[in-house]
């Protein structure tokens, strides 16, 4: 679960895409969840004190995300083995070309990918969506747990397959749960 200041920086993030000025006190909490205008403003006065946000005093309409702060957000891990629950909290943003606008990242724990050029630690761009083709390198929810797989659709069956021959297919039972939360699109790899 996202905290309340995570809420506000993505409610910002979002309304930022499509609008040059910033919102009300009463739009971001109706963003947000938050009946209180006395609770936005605390946790606004938050954000500002931890250098997540600047405004002018005393003037409306002045909100700005600190600039670090309008890249893709990094969200937890996911596992490339075993599945593993994914974490749901944003570590940090990262500055990537717009051609990833609305994407995410996540840190890939395990080596079940490697053939595909997926290692440990390396992080994974992902475009949210809901369905994916053959062949599909895909971000997937089974129950609980999140994983990195190629996606196949046969027979209707489903099979998530990792890209290293130590690891065995996982064939998605009809009892399961499976979410597809997006698709590979890209990757980053940090050497130190």
């Amino acid at each position: 679960m996202f905290t309340t200041e995570e809420k506000i920086i993505n409610f910002l993030r979002d309304w930022f895409k499509d609008r040059n000025y910033s919102p009300s006190i009463r739009e971001i909490g109706k963003g947000v969840g938050l009946k209180s205008t006395k609770a936005v403003k605390y946790h606004l006065d938050n954000l500002v004190a931890k250098g997540k946000l600047t405004r002018k005093s005393f003037k409306a309409r002045t909100l700005k995300l600190k600039e670090s702060l309008s890249g893709l957000p990094l969200v937890g891990r996911i596992a490339a083995g075993t599945p593993v629950l994914a974490v749901e909290n944003i570590e940090e943003y990262i500055s990537l070309d717009a051609q990833f606008a609305g994407c995410f990242l996540l840190r890939v724990s395990g080596d079940s990918m490697r053939e595909a050029g997926i290692f440990d630690q390396d992080l994974v761009i992902v475009r949210p969506q809901p369905t994916a083709n053959n062949g599909d390198i895909v971000v997937a929810l089974l129950d609980d747990s999140a994983t990195v797989k190629r996606f196949y659709q046969k027979g209707g069956r489903i099979l998530l397959k990792p890209e290293n021959p130590r690891y065995p297919i996982i064939i998605v039972k009809r009892h399961e749960r499976l979410t597809i939360l997006g698709i590979v699109v890209g990757g980053l790899k940090r050497y130190k």
